[in-house]
């Protein structure tokens, strides 16, 4: 029964927009359809724009070509924002500034809430064993665990990035970080390890190799690492957090602090307490 009724296409997404006229002054369409993500999207929106500026609704359409499509078919009568992710195109791509057209400086949404001190809140209001908010901070060690991380996911995503940019169809993001973590016994433990995660990279490495010689491999791999080093980038730009870093922190934090918070409850949580200070500065300009 369900395959006969038909699946709503971009061009009916779209219009949708038309109904909440009279709910949003400004019209925004996006890739992502998974309804956590639009909502802390919004949420990111309103705090970073005017009061004076409703928006109620985001409209998304699905994937990053049928965002641009929409862009470049968009109305002109009406004021419209349109928001691609980042994406590994971040290390090889040069954007070049189309008003209407933000493109997220960061991977997707979810990598502007790797706030620091967002997540010492969170974690502070969910940790009942301490009263003492700066010897929870302290024994916590968030920047000692993460750049162990760090070290780790750079390695890894910047040869997902050669993958990306030469179109080979191989899986990267979609390889589950769980499989790259430590184990103790057959539980899963917050730390990424070093073995998996460079065994991973060599049988990537291979299947790459099979695909493109060893010139373009190499030239495209230093192409990245330089762009990598001169704009100072690290994991949490460039790495997807909601595929990769946020699966381990949330393991963390429910071990450090005995809580079974929520996933997705904790990260529209933090989409009300970081800083929107990035996030502003490039979503303004098209405003």
């Amino acid at each position: 029964m369900r395959d006969s009724i038909p699946a709503r296409t971009p061009k009916s997404k779209y219009a949708k927009s038309y109904l909440y006229h009279d709910y949003n002054d400004i019209d925004f369409f996006i890739e992502d359809t998974d309804k956590n993500t639009i909502k802390i999207l919004l949420e990111l929106i309103q705090r970073s724009l005017s009061k004076s500026i409703k928006v109620s609704q985001l409209f998304p359409l699905g994937g990053r070509d049928k965002v641009k499509d929409k862009y470049i078919n968009r109305d002109d009568q009406r004021k419209q924002i349109f928001i691609i992710d980042g994406d590994l195109y971040l290390l090889f791509e040069n954007t070049t500034f189309q008003k209407g057209l933000v493109s997220l400086e960061k991977y997707c949404i979810e990598n502007y809430l790797l706030d620091e001190n967002a997540i010492h809140e969170l974690l502070y209001q969910e940790c009942s064993s301490y009263n003492n908010k700066d010897l929870m901070i302290k024994d916590f060690s968030y920047n000692k665990w993460f750049k162990k991380q760090d070290k780790l996911l750079s390695k890894l995503f910047l040869e997902y990035a050669i993958e990306k940019k030469n179109k080979l169809g191989l899986t990267t993001i979609k390889y589950n970080v769980a499989r790259l973590q430590k184990k103790k016994g057959s539980k899963l433990l917050c730390e990424l390890d070093n073995i998996l995660i460079n065994k991973r990279i060599k049988n990537l490495k291979k299947e790459i190799k099979t695909f493109l010689n060893i010139v373009t491999y190499s030239n495209d791999r230093l192409d990245i690492s330089s762009k990598l080093i001169n704009n100072q980038l690290n994991s949490t730009i460039y790495v997807s957090s909601k595929d990769y870093i946020f699966p381990l922190i949330f393991r963390r934090i429910k071990k450090f602090a005995n809580t079974n918070i929520n996933d997705s409850n904790f990260l529209f949580r933090l989409s009300q307490l970081c800083s929107v200070t990035d996030f502003k500065a490039t979503l303004i300009r098209h405003v």
